[in-house]
């Protein structure tokens, strides 16, 4: 007998997302990881890109890869982003990820 299941991307976004200043060069993005629910497996990471708003430029993405013993429910991750430009606000987005697929994004 063959089963077919259904793979595809997380279906919620990261939670309690939360971007920080730490210098006039610096931020820090927190944020927890989607509801169980919405999952769709195990998450294996996440993205959290970044890019100025003032700017026509594509995001530039940091992977934050997860181990297993790491993929605690609802444990907090942060971020750094550093070497931004000075007196200028950005955008941020972050995105879970499984074994098959990127997430929709949460944007900030």
């Amino acid at each position: 007998m063959l089963r077919l299941f259904e793979c595809k991307a997380p279906s919620g976004p990261p939670l309690n997302v939360q971007v920080f200043p730490l210098s006039a060069r610096s931020l820090q993005v927190t944020f927890t990881a989607p509801k169980i629910e919405s999952r769709n497996g195990r998450i294996l990471g996440y993205y959290v890109g970044y890019k100025a708003q003032e700017i026509d430029e594509h995001f530039m993405f940091k992977k934050i890869s997860i181990n297993e013993f790491e993929n605690v429910i609802n444990q907090q991750k942060e971020v750094k982003l550093t070497e931004l430009k000075r007196s200028t606000k950005y955008a941020v987005i972050v995105q879970a990820f499984n074994r098959y697929f990127v997430t929709l994004f949460k944007f900030f």
